[in-house]
């Protein structure tokens, strides 16, 4: 097996996506017909047999391998900043001028190590569109829950050292005047304090191309979450509801996990839309296809892998209507001194790159 061709399949297992690697080879072997002689399913280790010998045999090429990689790398499992584009970031940020500042991306073996060096930032092109693209190896703390204690008795916790993979993305579009940088999530939750750590330093990474403040407005979420809860029943769904006031804090959630069960929304009893409630965040999925139409692969890459990730554990999905679990939260950023909110959405789950886009312009729709 190639060098490349190991990596690759590595990496798709490690992004949670062995359900699209498995559409891949059995869309392979529809061509191939009686010329197919491999399974198209199977552990991490007979998955590399497999994969080599679909790509020795010309029936899998490398590139839609590292296509697939790319996509389950790029997309889902992050943090995702939403912002608008100043006339001067119009200006600036283009698809020339960022060829300019950078190098291309080139997707060589190199690129899909565990550990990769460095942390440069690199252009690349797909389906028409112009972006950035960092890897670097990143190092936080976890808590090692299986040696933590934590009782009557004994209270000790044991944090250890994390060497990971993470890939960081800045997607601008000039013409419609938005931008998004993505941040790898890195752990299996909404980890707030590392994604604004991880998000600052590939701001610092951006410069001197980037100017955020000159360039760039956050968008401000807080005021949409009513909105959202009020005008998206029948794009998405709710199964629980934190608001506030001066005097109590009120909190309503279901019983079943993810969208099995009526949203609260339509309970008799549901009482938290009023104008004087106020929101730290939002918590809802937005559903990708209209009922009835089925699951198609990319609605849910993760649906046949094992979730063992706090948030991704909580995301169960009525099959008969794909959704996307998303976080929403009005970061607070001080920026010249100054506190700034931005809107960030949280994605658990590895999607396809139509239903992220989907999901984000929904968003955008409510709060801009």
């Amino acid at each position: 097996m190639s060098t490349l061709t190991d990596r690759l399949v590595s990496r798709i297992v490690a992004a949670r996506g062995k359900s699209r690697l498995h559409a891949l080879l059995k869309e392979a072997k529809g061509r191939a017909a009686d010329k197919w002689k491999w399974k198209t399913t199977g552990t991490p280790e007979e998955l590399q047999g497999i994969v080599d010998e679909a790509v020795q045999g010309h029936f899998v090429t490398s590139a839609e391998l590292q296509a697939l990689t790319d996509e389950l790398e790029e997309v889902g499992g992050q943090h995702v900043y939403l912002f608008k584009l100043t006339e001067a970031g119009r200006k600036a940020l283009t698809a020339a001028k960022m060829k300019g500042a950078f190098t291309e991306y080139k997707g060589t073996a190199d690129y899909y190590v565990e550990e990769p060096a460095g942390k440069a930032v690199h252009w690349l092109e797909r389906d028409g569109n112009t972006f950035l693209k960092q890897i670097h190896t990143a190092e936080f703390w976890e808590l090692d829950r299986k040696k933590s204690v934590w009782n009557d008795q004994v209270r000790r916790r044991e944090w250890k050292k994390i060497r990971r993979r993470a890939v960081n993305l800045m997607i601008v579009d000039v013409a419609k005047g938005t931008a998004e940088i993505c941040i790898d999530r890195l752990t299996g939750e909404d980890d707030p304090k590392l994604a604004e750590r991880e998000f600052a330093a590939f701001l610092e990474s951006l410069k001197p191309w980037l100017d955020p403040t000159a360039h760039l407005v956050p968008v401000k979420v807080s005021t949409a979450f009513r909105r959202i809860v009020l005008e998206t029943m029948d794009e998405a769904f709710m199964n629980a509801d934190g608001v506030y006031d001066e005097s109590i804090k009120h909190r309503m959630s279901n019983q079943r996990r993810g969208t099995k069960g009526t949203d609260i929304r339509k309970r008799a009893d549901y009482n938290l839309d009023g104008e004087d409630y106020i929101r730290e965040g939002l918590r809802i999925y937005w559903f990708t296809e209209a009922p009835g139409q089925g699951t198609s692969p990319q609605a849910n890459v993760a649906a046949d892998e094992d979730l063992e990730d706090a948030d991704d554990a909580n995301d169960e999905e009525d099959d008969a209507r794909p959704s996307v679990y998303t976080i929403i939260s009005a970061v607070i950023r001080v920026v010249n001194k100054a506190k700034v909110e931005h809107a960030k959405v949280y994605i658990s789950k590895k999607i396809s790159a139509k239903d992220r886009a989907h999901v984000i312009d929904r968003i955008r729709h409510f709060a801009e």
